[in-house]
């Protein structure tokens, strides 16, 4: 875990990046992409046991402005492209929840897409679970399905995957993380807060927008509508 910045495994098919071995380009990939804020040798003593776990294809981790490192993806998600996504917190990295996220994997129907795997804590947890809205903060991991392709006339294939991928991995799930919601109505809005958080949000919302002037979100309808 990292305290001062945040990990994430990707299961994705190598696109021919020029970062990256031509005998790898098309083929299925695990990357481990990651960021810590702090001091420069502090990071590098905390990637000294990822670094010694075994030789990757290729090693970018090296110090870098924010900017870069936010930017560094772009190229995969070109303006004009089909996105669908679905997502979940996870109760853990289990040996079932590995096998199914391999299966899935194998499965995927679009070099585009990929599987993220984010791993949760630091900060996150130093508040209380009933200080904010924000729920799940003992959650160890969110699964991100970020299907991606270019036909639209692909759509219901690519669409089904993520679907099908999503069903697959609901028995280890614990909740949906609002910011990975599409539109997917008003029970995954409930599965981001809990019961009782909801009927708090509810309660406020009746209060100061009865009439829902505020939907363009993952809304919270007033008792109302």
């Amino acid at each position: 875990m990292l305290d001062r910045g945040e990990l994430l495994g990707v299961y994705f098919t190598a696109p021919p990046a020029p970062f990256l071995p031509s005998e790898v380009h098309g083929k299925q990939l695990v990357a481990i992409a990651l960021c810590y804020a702090g001091k420069i040798e502090e990071g590098e003593k905390v990637l000294g046991p990822l670094r010694k776990f075994g030789k990757p294809v290729v090693d970018l981790i090296q110090p870098m402005p924010y900017t870069v490192l936010q930017s560094m993806f772009d190229q995969a998600a070109p303006p004009g492209v089909q996105n669908y996504w679905k997502s979940s917190y996870i109760n853990g990295l289990t040996d079932s929840a590995i096998d199914t996220i391999l299966e899935r994997g194998a499965r995927i129907t679009s070099p585009m897409s990929a599987i993220h795997i984010h791993q949760l804590g630091g900060a996150m947890r130093s508040v209380a679970e009933d200080a904010t809205a924000f729920s799940h903060r003992d959650a160890p991991f969110i699964v991100n399905l970020v299907t991606t392709w270019q036909d639209p006339g692909e759509n219901p294939k690519h669409i089904t995957w993520t679907r099908e991928s999503f069903a697959a991995l609901e028995k280890f799930a614990v909740g949906a993380y609002v910011n990975f919601l599409g539109e997917e109505g008003d029970e995954r809005v409930k599965a981001a807060y809990g019961e009782e958080k909801f009927r708090k949000l509810t309660a406020l919302k009746n209060k100061y927008d009865p009439t829902n002037f505020f939907h363009m979100n993952q809304n919270i309808k007033p008792t109302s509508a």
